[in-house]
């Protein structure tokens, strides 16, 4: 799962004789999610993770904690050059740094005869650092 992107799942309200219940009213929580009640006996439980890593979302219904939590891994979004950075090292003329999905990113230029070493590191727009080798950048004149 991308970060920025809902997770959504509905969990299923079941009475002391394991039938399905019709009707809500439970209290359900989970830390950082929204939860909605259709008063069905269903309860949309939506979260949106923005921070890389593996998460357990745990589920309390009525101040109890269920069993199986919920456990989704959550991966860099796309990436956003706002947040990327670009060091140049040397002297530049006339280039323009462009992402793999044509975003506008840093110009610099370099003088005739001179080196320029470029080091992009790419961000998503979480501040989540971007897996190496996943990206492509170009150089563009």
């Amino acid at each position: 799962q991308a970060g920025g992107v809902p997770i959504e799942f509905t969990l299923i309200g079941y009475d002391e004789a394991g039938n399905a219940k019709c009707a809500g009213g439970d209290a359900i929580s989970c830390e950082n999610a929204t939860v909605t009640d259709p008063k069905n006996g269903t309860y949309k439980i939506s979260y949106l993770p923005t921070k890389v890593g593996l998460w357990k979302i745990d589920v309390f219904v009525n101040g109890e904690a269920k069993k199986g939590a919920i456990e989704c891994e959550v991966l860099p979004a796309d990436v956003c050059l706002a947040g990327g950075k670009c060091d140049f090292l040397g002297m530049t003329h006339g280039q323009s740094l462009r992402s793999k999905a044509g975003e506008s990113g840093a110009h610099f230029s370099v003088a005739a005869g001179n080196s320029v070493a470029v080091t992009v590191t790419l961000y998503d727009k979480y501040g989540n650092l971007r897996p190496r080798a996943k990206d492509a950048v170009a150089l563009v004149q």
